[in-house]
C-alpha cells in the first residue's frame, strides 16, 4: 500500500496508463524534431531565404537599406 502525501490517498496496485507512457515517449521525440527544424533553418518559414525576402519587403534588413528617392 502506497500513501501519497495524505492518508486518504492510497494505491495498492496503480499502473501507469498506456497513453501516459506513449506521451512520455512521443512528445520528447516530437520536440527534438521540431527543435532541429527550428534551429536548422531549412524548412518552410524557418528557411533563411524566406525570411530574407520578408525583411526586404518590410524594409527591416540590417544594416537598413535606404530607398533611392528621385
Amino acid at each position: 500500500m502506497e500513501f501519497y502525501g495524505d492518508d486518504n490517498l492510497s494505491s495498492a496496485d496503480a499502473r501507469v496508463p498506456l497513453w501516459l507512457k506513449l506521451a512520455y515517449v512521443f512528445l520528447p521525440i516530437w520536440g527534438v524534431i521540431w527543435l532541429f527544424f527550428f534551429f536548422n533553418g531549412s524548412y518552410g518559414w524557418f528557411d533563411a531565404g524566406y525570411w530574407n525576402q520578408l525583411q526586404k519587403a518590410a524594409l527591416t534588413t540590417f544594416p537598413s537599406e535606404t530607398i533611392q528617392q528621385e
